[in-house]
């Protein structure tokens, strides 16, 4: 019996490697579309299946879909390639809703586009979602531009104040 399961583990990691790969290579050549389409299956997957493993199988997916597009918008990003950047980081939006990297991403895009007010509505987007990294904000040289405005020492002091109250219940 536990050769089999061990046999069964090994091609469901054969299998979820190149469900990886294959993600990997559409990631430049799919729409937001077709990504939120593929992102609702694996949804569903995950919600539906009974199989464990399976079910583990499908969050690692995600988990690594949500790490690759936050590669892949950095990395457009940094080489001032704006328009892939906002592709990935819609995708990224999609695949980890819950993770306010990619609001920050989308704010740091924002900058870079001369969109102060997007970016401030990106950034407080990212701290509704949980950023609280102000040392991270306050030494982005992107945000440079927004330090002395007020919607932006608006939104850092709500940060401080929403992280002195985390502090107080942790």
């Amino acid at each position: 019996k536990i050769k089999k399961l061990e046999k069964y583990r090994k091609a469901l990691m054969a299998g979820e490697a190149r469900i990886k790969k294959e993600y990997a290579n559409a990631l430049a050549d799919n729409t937001i579309g077709w990504w939120k389409n593929e992102v609702k299956k694996i949804n569903r997957l995950i919600a539906t299946e009974k199989d464990l493993y399976k079910k583990q199988l499908y969050q690692r997916v995600l988990a690594y879909l949500s790490l690759m597009t936050y590669m892949y918008s950095d990395n457009a990003m940094t080489n001032n390639h704006l328009e892939s950047a906002g592709k990935f980081i819609a995708i990224f939006r999609r695949v980890d809703t819950e993770n306010p990297d990619h609001a920050y991403r989308s704010a740091v895009r924002y900058v870079k586009r001369n969109e102060p007010e997007k970016a401030l509505g990106a950034l407080q987007e990212a701290v509704e979602l949980e950023f609280d990294d102000y040392k991270k904000l306050s030494d982005d040289k992107n945000f440079k531009s927004l330090q002395d405005t007020k919607g932006y020492r608006k939104l850092v002091s709500s940060m401080l104040r929403s992280n002195s109250i985390i502090a107080k219940i942790r």
